[in-house]
């Protein structure tokens, strides 16, 4: 006689389904955290450079936590203080959401202008998000208006662009609104050409300027070696 062979019902089935279906199931994004990277007091000093910033750190022993453009931020031990005022640095205290800044992503909704009443700097338009950045504090402001923040997943690019600028002036206004210029060509039809990269509130603001800005996908394509 043949064994009888157990077959599974049809529920059965149905559950084993259901428990394949649960497991594969993306799980929801966390909330991304604004809590700043330093509870200590911190106090903050103006620099010219990183070099300048070793040499203090070397100086006076103070424990440095960033070098935010022109500003050194640092945790002050002992008599820190006193040693910077001796070599004529004035520290001042800083609060820490003001002070620390973070890139993230934005999931859109609304109006743009809504987003930048907070004060942020908007890196990237995409299709479905904004790339931002901004102090903890104006971070904070967008998740108490209900934006959505997640976290990137890697440094974001400035766009490569064109700018047309008429007068030899403009180049430094165009530097001045933080554009990483690659080269200067000069032409006699259309002024003078900058190639460069820049984000997406630098392009607005060349534009406000009235000059004239492109979007390249590659300056070599341009003709710039």
């Amino acid at each position: 006689m043949k064994p009888i062979l157990n077959t599974p019902t049809a529920s059965m089935i149905l559950l084993l389904l259901i428990g394949v279906l649960a497991g594969c199931r993306t799980k929801p994004t966390a909330d991304l955290s604004l809590s700043p990277e330093e509870k200590r007091p911190l106090y903050r000093i103006q620099v010219s450079d990183s070099d300048e910033a070793g040499l203090i750190k070397q100086q006076t022993g103070i424990e440095v936590v960033r070098l935010q453009g022109a500003d050194l931020l640092f945790v002050a031990r002992g008599g820190n203080l006193e040693t910077l005022r001796q070599l004529d640095y004035l520290a001042e205290p800083v609060e820490p959401k003001a002070t620390f800044q973070r890139t993230v992503q934005v999931e859109k909704k609304g109006r743009e202008e809504d987003l930048l009443t907070t004060g942020i700097r908007l890196l990237r338009r995409e299709e479905k998000h904004w790339v931002v950045q901004g102090t903890l504090a104006q971070l904070d402001l967008l998740k108490a208006r209900k934006y959505r923040l997640l976290p990137l997943d890697g440094e974001p690019h400035p766009r490569q662009v064109r700018v047309v600028v008429p007068q030899n002036k403009d180049i430094q206004r165009v530097a001045e609104a933080g554009v990483d210029i690659y080269s200067v060509v000069p032409t006699k039809e259309a002024g003078i050409t900058i190639y460069g990269g820049a984000f997406d509130y630098q392009i607005d603001t060349l534009k406000s300027n009235r000059f004239q800005v492109t979007i390249t996908p590659d300056p070599k394509k341009e003709g710039v070696k």
